[in-house]
């Protein structure tokens, strides 16, 4: 039964170690690239933010000094800019191709300010989320000191119940060594046991709702969590996750207004083309005295306004590029499905196994925490009857039982001692004694 005992607790604190070396390498582990794999992806979504933001404030400054050039512009249109020769070629053409541009120029409206107002308010929102996962990010990790802290303990104190365990199979006895493990060692155990136990039901908890964000399919419950953040359909932010969430294949598209927006200004900036082109073989003083009008002016404000509409096509052109499915769905699907819907949840799997199960031969330590004392008990059966008792075979009871006889066998040779020394210190007593019993015989042998 020592041997059983022994074996017990040695397989428990093999057990111990093994266990903390699969929580760290299979466990923490998976749960460390789901960190690293949310956070990269979250550093992306900050460097597409920020190109972002510099695009729409681009085009913001860009619309801002472009507006008043094209209000000027399609007054002048709305005019007529060839009034001398009515009804000629030169007429007819420099009025086609004025009206094709001031419808062109009329298309831009607002240059999109209602619409990059509403991009800057996503944007906004983008940034308050990115800033969110940095923070959780940087507090969830599962390596450094702290981890090292935590784990060190798993792979140490058990390791000292082994060297115990040694020791007392080789009848090796320390007391310090057995004070250190039994007031030292074992109650840290007894605290390690608790905590593997109270973290295994935490990583339940955390489990249970990983699964439910990613059961049946995550994009089912986005919608969900964002309405709880107060976000509604038609709002922007709202309709751009849940059309990448739905890997682009929901119709409604929120960038359609830029794809429109960069329509316009192909649209217009082809038209200034073309009215450029047609005056390009006559000089603005040839212009304006077959039409009548000074074209000067016109000229400088349709080149600056041809300047400030390509600069706004390429911006919404790299805009559009930067939010093409191919650049966002990826980083969706690699931290929803491949971080939180695999790696974590693998790696949740690892440590509730892993904890549990070392919370379970934690007990198993502290329940045969006697089997490390180097004292071997076994069953003896007594001669006399069939009952058998528990005693203990070690030399230091034998030596103490010997030791018990001798100093019995000593107090009854004091108790002789000291009686002979009294009967000699008193010897007429001893003699009144004898006499007094004497005569009672006589007395009593004379009354017969």
């Amino acid at each position: 039964k020592a041997n059983l005992g022994r074996s017990t607790l040695l397989f428990s604190s093999f057990s111990i170690i093994l266990l903390a070396i699969l929580l760290v390498a299979k466990g923490l582990t998976e749960l460390q690239t789901t960190s690293d794999t949310i956070d990269m992806t979250n550093q992306d979504v900050i460097k597409i933010h920020d190109e972002f933001s510099s695009l729409a404030q681009y085009l913001k400054d860009v619309s801002r000094a472009a507006t008043p050039v094209r209000d000027e512009l399609v007054n002048i249109l709305q005019q007529d800019i060839c009034p001398l020769q009515p009804g000629s070629m030169a007429e007819a053409t420099v009025r086609s191709v004025g009206y094709e541009t001031l419808g062109g120029l009329q298309q831009l409206d607002d240059f999109i300010a209602s619409e990059l107002e509403d991009v800057q308010f996503a944007l906004d929102q983008v940034e308050n989320a990115t800033t969110q996962v940095n923070v959780a990010v940087s507090k969830v990790q599962f390596t450094g000191a702290q981890v090292t802290a935590i784990m060190f303990p798993y792979f140490v104190i058990p390791a000292f119940i082994i060297v115990g365990v040694v020791m007392a199979w080789y009848d090796i006895f320390s007391e310090g060594y057995y004070f250190f493990l039994t007031w030292i060692i074992l109650p840290v155990m007894i605290l390690m046991t608790m905590f593997a136990f109270v973290a295994s039901g935490w990583v339940v908890m955390s489990v249970e709702g990983n699964s439910d964000f990613c059961y049946p399919t995550p994009e089912y419950n986005v919608p969900k969590i964002m309405e709880q953040y107060g976000l509604q359909p038609g709002q922007l932010y709202y309709d751009v996750v849940m059309f990448y969430a739905q890997q682009c294949t929901d119709n409604n598209n929120p960038w359609a207004f830029l794809e429109e927006y960069h329509g316009q200004l192909t649209n217009a900036k082809s038209n200034i083309d073309v009215f450029l082109k047609l005056v390009a073989g006559q000089t603005p003083e040839q212009l304006s005295q077959e039409c009548g009008i000074e074209f000067s002016p016109v000229l400088e404000l349709l080149n600056s306004l041809l300047v400030q509409t390509t600069i706004l096509l390429n911006t919404s052109t790299r805009a559009m590029h930067l939010m093409t499915c191919s650049n966002i769905v990826p980083l969706y699907t690699n931290a929803v499905y491949e971080g939180m819907c695999q790696n974590n949840l693998v790696g949740a799997h690892w440590c509730f196994a892993c904890l549990l199960l070392m919370s379970f031969f934690g007990m198993l330590c502290i329940m045969f925490r006697g089997a490390y004392y180097p004292i071997d008990y076994f069953y003896f059966t007594d001669e006399d009857d069939d009952e058998k008792s528990l005693y203990s075979t070690s030399e230091s009871d034998e030596v103490e039982d010997e030791e018990g006889e001798e100093i019995e066998n000593e107090e009854e040779v004091g108790e002789d001692l000291r009686f002979e020394e009294v009967s000699a210190d008193y010897p007429l007593q001893d003699s009144m004694v004898t006499s007094s019993m004497g005569n009672a015989d006589r007395y009593g042998a004379e009354g017969l």
